[in-house]
C-alpha cells in the first residue's frame, strides 16, 4: 500500500501545484513527497525597512521591484468592516487613510496563503498622517 507524507513550510511564492520532489519511501513502492524548505531570516533594522516578510513577498523574494503583495496575489487581506480606504493599503508602503467602521471588535487580517507559516518577532503599524 502506498503512503504519501506532505510537510508544509513557508514559501515566498503563491501556492502552486506539485512543488514536491519524490524520495524513496521506507517500504518498496512507497513514495514520500517532501516540499522544498526555505530557511529565511527577516531581521528588523527600522520601520519599513526592506527586511520584512511583506516586502519579501512583494518583491518575489527580492528578485523584482516591489509591488503590493495583495495586487500580485501573494497575500489576501480582510477586515470586519471597511470605513475608508482599500483593504490592500494595510500591506502597502505608503501612508493612507484606511480604517474599519467605528464598532466593537473591529479588525484587519492578513492571510499569508495555504501552507505558509510565519512567526513574527516584531512588526510595525503605521497611523495615518493627519494634522488636527
Amino acid at each position: 500500500m502506498s503512503e504519501s507524507i506532505k510537510r508544509k513550510t513557508l514559501s515566498p511564492y503563491p501556492p502552486q501545484k506539485a512543488p514536491y520532489r519524490p524520495a524513496p519511501g521506507p517500504n518498496k513502492g512507497d513514495t514520500i513527497y517532501i516540499e522544498k524548505t526555505l530557511a529565511l531570516d527577516f531581521n528588523y533594522s527600522y520601520d519599513f525597512d526592506e527586511n520584512g516578510l511583506l516586502y519579501f513577498l512583494g518583491t518575489y523574494g527580492k528578485t523584482k521591484e516591489w509591488m503590493n503583495p495583495v495586487t500580485i496575489g501573494q497575500v489576501t487581506v480582510f477586515s470586519s468592516s471597511l470605513g475608508h480606504g482599500a483593504l490592500e493599503d494595510i500591506v502597502g508602503r505608503i501612508a493612507t487613510n484606511s480604517r474599519t467602521l467605528n464598532e466593537p471588535l473591529s479588525f484587519f487580517a492578513i492571510d499569508l496563503g495555504n501552507g505558509r507559516i510565519f512567526k513574527p518577532t516584531c512588526y510595525t503599524l503605521r497611523n495615518r498622517n493627519i494634522s488636527s
